[in-house]
């Protein structure tokens, strides 16, 4: 992971770097930030409420770009999850600044089956512009979801950042699950859990269930008998051996139903990718293989 003082010190020498930005506000101007926000990421706070997001990182890079940093560009990319291996990520005119071996080796690790993308009024937004070129590539056969950096079209625009399956809720019947792109979610799937009062037929749970009410039984009949004191001899011993087992059934059913549930949970995530819906008007375009930001 990468320590925060050197995500300061990159950041220092970024804003510095010519054409030099005075001032903190400057940077957080050009990148849509808080200055509260570049002055904690400089100062080298530590905690997670600190460190720069993916997107923050990706703006960083485009401001790396424009300044003519390719190295810069490219490490700032890789803070925001590209990996520079199979990613081409500087501007036209950065390319045309670099060396050209450089540059041809960039460009020859985009994908030929990646389909290009120009940005248009209707998908600019947020972290694209009118202009943007982005080349995507689809999932593999047999894939639910692309890895990597991922671009999305919803309802309210172009969404980027790396898909998550995380449960929506604690309930366990049934279990709901989530596709999201980073903080947006994309869609829902149910996964049905255990019901307490409907044990799975054969399961250790119906077993015990299935015991119990010989036991209760038998502990009733002696409570009855007992009427409020002391069983003679061996009845009061056969009395507090049977009430004990009673608990320690009943302590049984329960653990074997939270098993039942922990179970329903791995399952429920096991199939939740293959399973989920996108909500309407969302579709996954594919993982981005390259991205050259129109400037200017």
């Amino acid at each position: 992971m990468t320590k925060l003082s050197e995500v300061a010190k990159r950041i220092v020498e970024l804003r510095k770097a010519p054409p030099e930005m005075p001032r903190q506000q400057d940077l957080a101007d050009a990148i849509g930030v808080h200055v509260s926000a570049v002055s904690a990421w400089e100062s080298g706070k530590s905690g997670k409420g600190y460190a720069p997001k993916p997107d923050n990182y990706l703006r960083l890079a485009s401001v790396a770009a424009q300044k003519g940093l390719m190295n810069e560009a490219i490490w700032f990319f890789e803070r925001a999850g590209f990996d520079s291996k199979s990613l081409a990520l500087i501007s036209g005119r950065v390319l045309k600044a670099g060396p050209k071996e450089q540059v041809e080796s960039l460009l020859h690790l985009i994908p030929a089956t990646a389909r290009q993308i120009v940005i248009d009024e209707k998908s600019a937004g947020g972290l694209f512009s009118i202009g943007d070129i982005i080349f995507v590539q689809e999932s593999p056969a047999g894939a639910p979801w692309p890895g990597g950096f991922v671009l999305a079209e919803a309802p309210n625009g172009m969404k980027v950042g790396q898909l998550s399956v995380r449960q929506i809720s604690r309930e366990f019947n049934p279990m709901l699950w989530g596709l999201f792109l980073d903080g947006t979610e994309l869609g829902r799937y149910k996964h049905p859990g255990p019901k307490e009062s409907e044990p799975v037929p054969g399961s250790r749970r119906a077993e015990l269930i299935r015991q119990r009410p010989a036991i209760a039984d038998k502990v009733h009949a002696l409570y009855q008998k007992r009427g409020g004191g002391v069983l003679a001899g061996r009845e009061e011993k056969d009395y507090t051996d049977l009430e004990y087992k009673l608990r320690v059934l009943d302590n049984d059913i329960r653990n074997a139903f939270f098993d039942e549930q922990r179970e329903a949970e791995k399952e429920g995530r096991r199939v939740a990718a293959d399973k989920i819906r996108l909500s309407d008007g969302v579709r996954i375009v594919g993982r981005i293989v390259a991205w050259f930001p129109k400037w200017g």
